[in-house]
């Protein structure tokens, strides 16, 4: 069976592989013939997809998609991600704010600046920023829990995430980060694959 890597494929590719016994997932960037073509619709890229499979499978550039646990494990770190993202919008809002009357908020870490911004915002913009102080607070809380299941995980599930560890200024986050993207490193040939 071939089918096209999608957001749905690593689930559909997992449930046809207790039914079908090999299932070929072709890499879209590599399949011009599909992408590029000037008639598209579902029924002619399924008809391309089955006559690449049936002629050479390697046109495909076959992926192969993580298991079930390593990509819920990389939507732990996306989930992550997400939250410091959205914290540090929050604290350019409230320094940008401060700045347009006039004030600055001294400078201090991600993780304290719902305590040291307090003192610098003008009685005029407490009503709209306290509010978003607390969301930076519940926010670092929620990436502080984050942070200790990830080193958890990397522990436990991920015992290659120590090597990683090793090189200076990489923590559990990107050591999991790292693991859960090479996956099986053996599916690479050289190094220079990776």
């Amino acid at each position: 069976m071939a089918i096209e890597a999608s957001s749905h494929s690593p689930w559909i590719s997992r449930l046809l592989e207790r039914i079908v016994a090999k299932v070929l997932v072709g890499n879209p960037r590599k399949l011009r013939v599909i992408w590029d073509s000037d008639k598209k619709d579902d029924m002619r890229d399924a008809e391309m997809l089955a006559r690449i499979a049936r002629f050479d499978a390697k046109l495909l550039y076959p992926i192969n998609h993580r298991d079930k646990q390593t990509q819920a494990d990389r939507s732990l770190l996306k989930a992550r991600d997400i939250l410091v993202k959205t914290r540090t919008s929050l604290i350019l809002h409230v320094r940008g704010s401060v700045k347009s009357m006039g004030g600055r908020v001294a400078t201090c870490s991600s993780v304290s600046f719902h305590m040291k911004a307090t003192e610098y915002i003008p009685d005029v913009l407490k009503l709209s920023l306290m509010p978003i102080l607390e969301q930076i607070e519940d926010i670092s809380n929620k990436i502080a829990a984050y942070d200790k299941t990830i080193k958890e995980i990397s522990q436990t599930r991920y015992p290659a995430t120590e090597i990683v560890q090793q090189v200076n200024g990489v923590g559990p986050v990107t050591a999991l980060a790292y693991v859960v993207t090479i996956g099986d490193p053996d599916r690479f040939r050289k190094s220079r694959d990776v």
